[in-house]
């Protein structure tokens, strides 16, 4: 992934969730998981906005489609900072 790519990833976190972004930051730096996820927010993201440009035929289905990954992948995202808050408020890392 490029740097720009992680910089789309990093943002779409930020934007869903901005009072985590120490939290997000941590984990975009070091792992790879979540930095992948946070990739495919973005990507979902991304073709949930440009869906208009699909084919009428298709493009019902494909915004339920994206709409659903994207909140999957917000679900996961959040998941994973409800359980590093409880590291940070240990002050372990």
């Amino acid at each position: 992934m490029t740097v720009s790519g992680q910089d789309e990833g990093l943002a779409s976190a930020l934007r869903r969730f901005p009072t985590h972004s120490a939290q997000i930051r941590h984990l975009i730096e070091r792992n790879e998981s979540f930095r992948a996820m946070c990739d495919d927010l973005a990507i979902a993201e991304r073709a949930l906005l440009s869906v208009d440009r699909l084919p009428s035929a298709i493009r019902d289905e494909r915004r339920i489609e994206f709409t659903q990954m994207v909140d999957s992948l917000a679900v996961e995202i959040e998941r994973c900072l409800s359980r590093i808050k409880v590291v940070f408020q240990r002050g372990t890392i």
